[in-house]
């Protein structure tokens, strides 16, 4: 989790641990339902257990969607892209409900909101999954594998990146 979320660390090595625990308490007893290879476009389409397993993940203190998707990733890469802020706000945007950040900061409502963002990260995928598919041969190719759901948030993260470091 330090190399994908500089903000779980900041508590140094202990508060690490806390999150690390918590989350394996959490999510261990739901991970096996979802199969490792699950997939975002041939999954439920009501997400139901990704929902449960989000919100296990959000009720740990700390952790909010971006924190949860970011180590939930990494269990299930084809399934679960990394939702920080900078991608949240912009399927807020793009989905004409910026109101949802707020709910997204309320533990009660966070599951439910990255649902609702997970939905739309999912129709983009659908949509562009020709394209996506060839740039991850072409990853695998250079022995640099990376998924579909991993580039399409890369590139909407690149784009929409409040500094811009990445657009030119």
């Amino acid at each position: 989790p330090v190399s994908v979320n500089a903000y779980a660390f900041r508590g140094g090595a202990h508060n690490l641990r806390l999150l690390h625990t918590g989350l394996a308490a959490a999510c261990n007893p739901l991970l096996p339902a979802i199969p490792v290879s699950a997939d975002l476009l041939t999954s439920d389409p009501e997400l139901a257990m990704v929902r449960d397993l989000l919100h296990a993940a959000i009720a740990v203190p700390q952790v909010l969607v971006p924190v949860a998707t970011k180590v939930l990733f990494r269990k299930r890469r084809s399934l679960i892209p990394m939702l920080d802020n900078v991608v949240l706000a912009y399927y807020f945007d793009a989905l004409g409900q910026t109101r949802l950040l707020g709910r997204s900061q309320d533990k009660r409502h966070a599951a439910d909101v990255a649902i609702t963002v997970l939905r739309a990260f999912g129709n983009d995928l659908a949509n562009s999954h020709s394209l996506l598919c060839a740039l991850a041969e072409c990853s695998e190719t250079a022995a640099r594998p990376v998924g579909p759901v991993r580039i399409l948030e890369v590139m909407v993260w690149s784009q929409v990146e409040p500094r811009g470091y990445y657009r030119s």
